[in-house]
């Protein structure tokens, strides 16, 4: 073709984080036979319903040159959990071929995961992270791949007042880690005491959460 093609993909990564700054990863390529003019990229949020779209954000990513890509994101934070749809959309002059230069998808948006201090006194206590897969007899979980065991480590935590433990970070700073083997999963968080026994609160909560998910 003797004139640009702009071809545009999304780069699904892991689910977004509520009340957190996110980032839309996307790729830009020309394909055509010549260089573009300007390269616009719009980013819609599309109601699951209606189909309306609501703009979210554009950048000019300037002239992408015949055979050229890009790579760039958006960022955005959600207000509120569920699944989204969204989509992106590359504008330019004289696009060859306007049937690739737009891609829908959905994010997952999942609540922060984080362990506070709400107390006045100071929280001691040894982090566990890890995968747990549920048994054969599905009736309770096994651990699959362990994460994070701060006793093990010798690695004991102090919470002062107000004071965050972002377990969503620490997850991230772990790299990628793929779970090859299908069926039910949740990754769970515990804070534990010196004796491996969950930390309670005041009003008798235990120190404890877990996130589910299926491999198909």
């Amino acid at each position: 073709a003797h004139s640009p093609d702009i071809n545009i993909w999304v780069r699904i990564g892991e689910n977004f984080v509520v009340n957190k700054e996110n980032l839309f990863e996307y790729g830009v390529r020309n394909d055509g036979g010549r260089d573009s003019g300007e390269v616009y990229v719009l980013l819609y949020e599309v109601d699951q319903i209606t189909g309306q779209e609501n703009l979210l954000g554009n950048q000019s990513i300037g002239i992408l040159k015949e055979r050229d890509r890009s790579y760039l994101s958006f960022s955005y934070t959600p207000n509120e959990i569920g699944i989204k749809k969204f989509k992106l959309k590359a504008v330019t002059k004289n696009d060859y071929d306007l049937n690739n230069n737009e891609e829908e998808f959905a994010e997952k948006i999942v609540p922060q995961s984080r362990l506070t201090n709400l107390g006045n006194d100071e929280l001691n206590g040894y982090l566990l992270l890890e995968f747990q897969k549920e048994n054969e007899n599905q009736d309770g979980w096994e651990t699959y791949n362990i994460l994070i065991d701060d006793q093990r480590d010798e690695n004991r935590r102090t919470l002062r007042k107000n004071e965050v433990i972002a377990l969503d970070k620490l997850y991230n700073e772990l790299g990628k880690i793929k779970i090859t083997e299908k069926g039910e999963y949740r990754i769970y968080a515990a804070f534990l005491d010196g004796d491996r026994n969950l930390i309670e609160t005041a009003d008798g909560k235990k120190l404890e959460s877990n996130y589910q998910f299926r491999i198909r």
